[in-house]
C-alpha cells in the first residue's frame, strides 16, 4: 500500500512540473493516473491536490466544464484552491483578450472587473511567462489556442 502512495505522489509531482512547463497532454496524463490510483488506495487527502492541479490543467485547456465537474466531486477543495483557479481562469480570460487587440479599459468593462485588477492579471502573466510585453502575451495566447489564429 505504501507503495502505491509513492507512485500518486510521483505522478502527482511529475504532473505539477508539466503544468509548469505548460507541457499539457503530460501534465493531463500523469495526473490522471494520480487520480485513478489515488481514488483506488482512498489516498483523500492527496487526491484534493490532484484534483487541483488537474482542474487547473482543464481550464488551460479551455475544457471548463470538466474542470467544474471534477472539482464538484471532491470534498474538501479549499478556499485557497478555488482563489488560484479563479485567479487562473481570469489570466487565461486576459491573455485571451489581450491577444484579440482588447485594450484594458475594454478588458475591465468585459470582464467586470476593475482596470487595476486587469492590470494584475496582465503583470502576473508577464511575470509567469516571462515576457515584456501584451504582445508577446498575445503571440503566446494564439500558439497555446486561447484565440483561433485566424480571427
Amino acid at each position: 500500500m505504501e507503495h502505491h502512495v509513492w507512485i500518486v505522489l510521483a505522478h502527482l509531482l511529475l504532473g505539477a512540473l508539466f503544468l509548469d512547463c505548460l507541457a499539457l497532454t503530460r501534465t493531463q496524463h500523469h495526473l490522471e493516473h494520480a487520480l485513478a490510483l489515488g481514488k483506488e488506495i482512498g489516498a483523500s487527502l492527496l487526491l484534493s491536490v490532484v484534483v487541483g492541479f488537474l482542474a487547473l490543467t482543464y481550464i488551460v485547456q479551455h475544457a471548463l466544464d470538466q474542470a467544474a465537474t471534477l472539482l464538484e466531486t471532491v470534498c474538501g477543495a479549499t478556499f485557497s484552491l478555488q482563489t488560484q483557479i479563479q485567479r487562473l481562469v481570469g489570466c487565461v480570460r486576459v491573455a485571451a483578450l489581450i491577444a484579440q487587440g482588447t485594450s484594458n479599459h475594454d478588458l475591465a468593462s468585459i470582464l467586470s472587473l476593475s482596470e487595476r485588477t486587469i492590470e494584475k492579471h496582465a503583470e502576473h502573466l508577464l511575470l509567469k511567462l516571462n515576457f515584456t510585453s501584451h504582445a508577446e502575451i498575445a503571440v503566446w495566447a494564439v500558439e497555446k489556442g486561447l484565440v483561433d489564429k485566424h480571427a
